[in-house]
């Protein structure tokens, strides 16, 4: 995030704008296995399995997950990351949008790195349901 800021400026060059745009991009980068149980985000926000008042929240992360397609599927593709993106944009305040920007680096991030997985992204789905990997 911080590189991508040096070339395009979208966050003020600071301390404290620095650091709330890169932990926004964290957030971002974790936001794709939000359809994982034991996934970073689902644990951060008590939707994992067996969390939550007699485990009812890891209930319903797990139903939410079975919606998305399960793991790796349309959260890591450029449909969903198109449309965060445009939401985002649109509804964020002019002056907040450099983090908007941040929180999209952030997951686009992901995406790559899960292209450099063996299993890959349906990266074009719902136009083809090929898992595109950087090292095949």
């Amino acid at each position: 995030m911080l590189g991508v800021n040096y070339f395009l400026g979208f966050v003020p060059s600071t301390a404290a704008p620095l650091a709330i745009g890169a932990g926004i991009a964290v957030l971002g980068a974790w936001l794709p296995d939000i359809d994982q149980n034991n996934s970073t985000i689902r644990q951060k926000t008590g939707t994992a399995r067996g969390q939550g008042p007699f485990g009812c929240m890891g209930w319903i992360g797990s139903i939410f997950a079975a919606v998305l397609g399960g793991h790796r599927a349309f959260t890591h593709t450029a449909l969903a990351c198109g449309l965060l993106a445009a939401a985002l944009l649109k509804f964020t305040p002019t002056h907040w949008r450099g983090y908007a920007i941040a929180f999209v680096v952030g997951y686009v991030s992901h995406l790559v790195a899960d292209m450099l997985t063996e299993g890959g992204v349906p990266l074009f789905w719902p136009l083809s349901s090929k898992r595109i990997g950087l090292w095949r």
